[in-house]
């Protein structure tokens, strides 16, 4: 799990939250990820310590993960509506 971020982006959508992430340590796409949770407010999101950008079972987890990117933002938006 990772605590060390800060939160770029994100948006409320019905019982969806999508977030756009930095992870500083991270290399890829200059640390950012764009992640999609189910059934959580934002608030939730907002509160947690780390955020692990894996996909699990025993914990709160994403349900898809988008490119870094305006398209991907936009795609996960466009999933979050959708779901």
């Amino acid at each position: 799990m990772e605590s060390n971020f800060k939160f770029i982006r994100s948006q409320q959508i019905k019982t969806n939250v999508v977030v756009e992430i930095n992870y500083p340590d991270c290399t890829n796409y200059e640390g950012n990820k764009i992640i999609v949770f189910r059934n959580v407010s934002i608030q939730e999101i907002d509160s947690l310590k780390s955020i692990d950008t894996h996909f699990c079972e025993d914990r709160l987890s994403p349900f898809a993960r988008f490119k870094a990117t305006e398209f991907g933002w936009n795609a996960a938006i466009h999933l979050a509506k959708w779901i």
